[in-house]
């Protein structure tokens, strides 16, 4: 697929620690380029079925991730639950 239909945010969350050793978390957000993929009725119910409610399945880029368990899609903040992994992309099921 040459075109992409929507954006997707990717989120990494940093742990620093100041001179005191009091933490502070930073999340940091990359945008990516990704398509919106249905999710069949089958999936979704035999998810459901296991505790389990996706949301979102997005398409994006290989190259373009790197493992990131969160990201934010049309303004929500969503878990990665799922990866599937394809020699030119990765689809992410989010709930």
């Amino acid at each position: 697929m040459a075109r992409y239909d929507a954006m997707a945010e990717l989120l990494t969350t940093t742990t620093t620690y100041d001179d005191l050793g009091v933490p502070s978390k930073t999340t940091t957000a990359r945008a990516v380029y990704a398509n919106e993929r249905t999710l069949g009725a089958t999936a979704y119910y035999a998810a459901a079925q296991a505790g389990s409610h996706p949301t979102a399945m997005l398409q994006i880029r290989r190259c373009d991730y790197r493992d990131e368990t969160k990201l934010r899609y049309l303004g929500k903040a969503l878990s990665v639950t799922r990866v599937q992994r394809t020699p030119d992309y990765v689809v992410l099921t989010c709930e």
